[in-house]
């Protein structure tokens, strides 16, 4: 029987396989959370306009398939410099490159149409699945990625855009890190929930969000290994959830491999 894992800080909670409701009928059971030591905080900078640029890890090798994270924004909002994340993340362990959205933070989740018109999109559809695999394929092109291990991950309105394309389509990405993703249940599509199986869902909230920790419980019996962090600070994004990003990413790389 597959077992799926829950894993928070230096412990881990095993569970067999959860039967998924059809509607949004949570589970009592509390998601564990995680509260960071009060460590001194070092913000990290936004830009106004993303980079037109892909962040390579320093001594690239070509013959090593590399994880790629791909950091979403939203119309709207300050990108993810890469020129100070992806250092702090790791100087040679990941690419990195940012994907621009063409919907704005007001109203985040309603442009996912996948080529359907939704009630307030634009009258033209948009197809956002195309332009974040385009993004992802020229990546690709240029270098050597790993296919299963390709993250999606965001801040805020980018964060909530990361959980929904993690559901849209499961099958294009290992997972996804959202930092203090600002969502509301009613906008996010859950149809491809059960098909979720084992992905990897970082997650962190700077105030208390119920509605996060529904989702979370809603992943993590699908079979998602679901991470929620917690930190002394206001800020969505800094050095400590950084480095603590890139241990859960290592933690996956690093484990034996079934042969």
């Amino acid at each position: 029987m597959t077992t799926h894992r829950f894993s928070f800080q230096n412990h881990s909670v095993a569970t067999n396989s959860v039967e998924i409701p059809e509607r949004f009928a949570i589970s009592s059971a509390p998601v564990p959370v995680v509260s960071a030591p009060a460590t001194p905080i070092e913000p990290v900078a936004l830009e106004a306009v993303a980079p037109n640029a892909i962040s390579v890890p320093q001594y690239y090798e070509a013959k090593y398939a590399y994880p790629l994270i791909v950091w979403l924004q939203p119309a709207g909002c300050r990108a993810p410099d890469l020129k100070q994340i992806m250092p702090v993340l790791s100087e040679r362990n990941y690419f990195g490159t940012v994907s621009r959205l063409a919907f704005s933070i007001g109203n985040p989740l309603s442009a996912f149409s996948l080529g359907e018109r939704q009630p307030g999109a634009s009258p033209v559809p948009w197809n956002w699945a195309a332009d974040l695999r385009r993004d992802v394929l020229h990546v690709r092109r240029n270098f050597h990625i790993h296919s299963e291990r390709i993250y999606l991950a965001g801040i805020g309105a980018g964060a909530s855009a990361a959980i929904q394309m993690l559901l849209e389509k499961p099958e294009w990405f290992a997972g996804a890190i959202a930092l203090d993703p600002d969502l509301e249940l009613a906008k996010i599509s859950v149809r491809n929930i059960r098909e979720l199986g084992d992905k990897r869902l970082f997650t962190t909230a700077v105030m208390p969000n119920p509605e996060l920790n529904d989702l979370e419980r809603l992943c993590f019996g699908a079979g998602v290994e679901v991470t929620h962090k917690n930190y002394p600070t206001e800020l969505s994004l800094h050095r400590k959830v950084l480095l603590d990003v890139d241990r859960w990413l290592m933690s996956e790389i690093c484990q034996p491999q079934m042969v």
